[in-house]
């Protein structure tokens, strides 16, 4: 979905082509609750391990959290700046996606480290708060603070509060399914009527969403801004996620093995999506458009999906031929070893 929603927008913005009714369709109902599904999938992994075990692991993970959040720190440099997708606002430095996640699940580690369940639970309570405050004149003092401490423009692309109970949320549901199996019973069919009933407040109560034809993430984060949407947000990740593993309550594992794939590679495929539609496919695009096949550039689902399947083949080549060769020999995997 990631991949999808960037290309539409990089193919919109780079040929001024608009997306088509489909893909309008999916953005209109994916968008409110995608991101904030990436974060809250990253964080129900945490919670599988016993604390006194994930207390070994717990400078590791900062460490990776930390070195993937200084790598993004210069994301606009390679992706954004050879191919003109510099923001209209000049903006070189921003706190984006890749950034934000990795501070809230880092916090959420931490949390995990050395607080109780009991008291997770009432510090997801008590971020709620975060809407009964004027957190936009906050960030707009933290955008102009940081602009004058290094000297450049500098903006919020993504807000830390707007994501912090979604990694909360899911660290909640790995302790619950991990090691809450006595109240699997009880609570589980409770916790998913829950999420589908704050969804349901949302779509009934919550202010229209809409997605723009030309600007699909002009409004990606409106629907979190507002309290009753991030509550039909929370509502929904309940029941994707715990719906998804329903069938494992009964034995039944159906495993897809590109999704598996893909999901173990996730981070990998974040990183490349972005440059090699931006360094490889925009090019080609615009050079098949100017001399070989003069016309517009397709927007359309199926055009998009054909540039996923060949942006995950060109990941999964090199995961599986050029990486191992930057590994030390020792370190680099059998031959007849799994992937």
């Amino acid at each position: 979905m990631m991949c999808e929603q960037y290309f539409t927008y990089a193919i919109a913005t780079y040929f001024g082509v608009p997306l088509d009714p489909y893909l309008r369709g999916q953005w209109q109902v994916c968008t409110p609750v995608v991101t904030q599904m990436f974060v809250a999938l990253a964080a129900f992994n945490l919670g599988a391990k016993e604390r006194s075990i994930f207390a070994e692991t717990l400078p590791q993970k900062l460490f990776v959290y930390a070195t993937v959040f200084c790598v993004f720190t210069f994301e606009l440099f390679f992706v954004a700046i050879p191919h003109r997708f510099v923001p209209s606002e000049g903006h070189l430095f921003e706190f984006n996606a890749l950034m934000c996640w990795m501070t809230c699940l880092a916090v959420v580690a931490i949390a995990y480290r050395f607080l109780s369940t009991k008291i997770l639970v009432g510090v997801f309570a008590l971020q709620c708060v975060f809407w009964a405050l004027p957190m936009q004149h906050l960030d707009d003092k933290v955008e102009s603070g940081v602009s004058n401490l290094i000297g450049l423009p500098f903006k919020l692309d993504v807000r830390p509060h707007l994501f912090i109970g979604s990694a909360l949320l899911g660290l909640l549901l790995g302790i619950f399914y991990h090691r809450g199996h006595a109240l699997h019973q009880r609570w589980w069919p409770t916790l998913m009527g829950l999420g589908a009933f704050a969804y349901m407040m949302w779509l009934v109560f919550g202010a229209p969403f809409y997605v723009g034809a030309m600007q699909p993430y002009k409004t990606e984060f409106d629907v979190a801004k507002s309290f009753i949407g991030m509550l039909g947000t929370w509502g929904l990740e309940t029941v994707l996620i715990l719906g998804a593993l329903w069938p494992l309550r009964f034995g039944k594992n159906y495993r897809v093995p590109l999704l598996c794939w893909a999901g173990a590679s996730s981070l990998l495929i974040y990183t490349a999506h972005k440059l090699i539609f931006g360094s490889i496919f925009l090019p080609f695009l615009e050079l098949i458009a100017i001399h070989i096949a003069p016309g517009p550039v397709s927007n359309t689902l199926v055009h998009i999906v054909f540039y996923v399947l060949l942006v995950l083949g060109i990941v999964y080549m090199l995961q599986q031929f050029f990486i191992p060769l930057l590994l030390p020999r020792s370190a680099r995997p059998a031959r007849d070893e799994q992937p």
